[in-house]
């Protein structure tokens, strides 16, 4: 093992005009390429470059992934600076499509005494910046704080909906792990890798790059404001403080996630691909509902005249709801009326909540035993009268 690794061929630059040959490779968790140029009748590399496979990109067909290595590995090379007496045919270079509205994120972070900080600046395709500074109040290490910049600014990302996102970090060990050439061991860094991918697959594109600090001067000057003070930041820099790491936030997730095959279907695939019903009838009244529904995140939302956007729910939902609106912890057994007015006010909505309430209700135990017993008698009494005694 020791003679293979001193016997290891060295990279060396390629010569101009040389002929170059690109070697690709492909297994079931990995892809690399090595750039060669032949010498003296054998085969000189010039360029290597290795990722791991990483999602839904392990079940891709083997050409797909030797295709995956080839935009990788032309992602990966330098390029060649050229002058205007000596510029390089675009034919023989290969250059990578740039996503169009791709946005690029600048990151750092800084430690001091009392914790550490963060610094992000955002640039739009259109040039324009914007700054964010975090400060977090729970003690973390250099990669973690890395890590905790890093899950900020996607969250940041996806609340302004970029589709395209490219991520500079000045930290080379971090910008490795994330795209899968380095290892994590740590079990903490393992789960900082886990919420990251959650993220990253929001996105229709996502690129991480390691950058010098010299390159990264805003982000870091970012950082250090941050640790100072919040009052002369307040009007130009937005601000955030996280309490609590990402890896041990809370998540609230629904109990009874809702069904595919309800009411609010076709309204959602009309609102999302415009698909209508082949029924004319139908489909004429989807239309006419449409537009008092909106669809966000995939949940679907009614609007309301008294009260903010109403959220549509399926009938596992509704039963929940029900149940828990008239003999919940918040539950005080009242009628069909009061409950439906409360669900409404907590911001819920289904069609049929009038007839599902009174349903509802009509099987709780509690209310038929404490209701009020009804003496009086349903139909008024008719009084009959014996033509003689003891008539019958």
């Amino acid at each position: 093992m020791k003679a293979y690794i001193s016997n290891l061929p060295v990279l060396t630059s390629p010569d101009k005009g040389e002929t170059l040959y690109v070697y690709l490779a492909a297994s079931k968790e990995s892809i690399s390429a090595v750039l060669t140029a032949e010498r003296a009748r054998s085969q000189i590399p010039i360029y290597f470059v290795s990722r791991t496979l990483q999602g839904a990109e392990v079940n891709y067909l083997e050409l797909e992934k030797l295709t995956l290595a080839l935009v990788h590995t032309a992602r990966k090379l330098p390029r060649a600076e050229t002058t205007e007496e000596e510029e390089i045919p675009s034919t023989q270079i290969i250059v990578p499509p740039i996503e169009h509205g791709e946005w690029k994120l600048f990151t750092d972070r800084a430690s001091s005494f009392d914790g550490s900080r963060a610094g992000l600046m955002l640039d739009s395709p259109e040039g324009k910046e914007f700054t964010y500074a975090l400060r977090f109040e729970f003690s973390t290490t250099n990669n973690e704080a890395e890590y905790e910049a890093l899950l900020a600014e996607l969250r940041l990302a996806m609340d302004l909906n970029i589709q395209y996102l490219k991520v500079f970090v000045d930290s080379q060990l971090v910008a490795n792990q994330v795209a899968g050439t380095f290892e994590a061991r740590s079990p903490t860094i393992q789960q900082y890798l886990t919420k990251l991918k959650e993220l990253k697959v929001q996105f229709k594109g996502f690129e991480i790059e390691h950058v010098k600090r010299s390159q990264n001067k805003k982000a870091d000057a970012l950082s250090k404001l941050a640790s100072i003070t919040f009052t002369h930041l307040a009007k130009e820099v937005l601000v955030e403080t996280l309490e609590h790491g990402s890896i041990e936030a809370e998540e609230i997730c629904d109990l009874y996630p809702d069904e595919e095959d309800t009411w609010m279907k076709p309204i959602k695939d009309y609102l999302a691909y415009e698909l209508l019903p082949e029924d004319k009838g139908d489909a004429r009244k989807i239309r006419i509902k449409a537009p008092s529904y909106k669809l966000q995140d995939g949940k679907l939302y009614r609007k309301s005249f008294l009260t903010p956007w109403l959220r549509c729910v399926g009938p596992s939902q509704a039963t929940i709801i029900i149940q828990e609106m008239h003999e919940g912890v918040c539950g005080f057994h009242a009628g069909p009326r009061s409950i439906v007015a409360k669900i409404m006010r907590l911001g819920y909505y289904w069609l049929t909540m009038h007839q599902d309430t009174v349903t509802t209700l009509q099987t709780c135990e509690s209310c038929q035993i404490h209701a009020k017993v009804q003496k009086q008698p349903k139909q008024e009494l008719i009084f009959v009268l014996s033509a003689w005694p003891f008539a019958k």
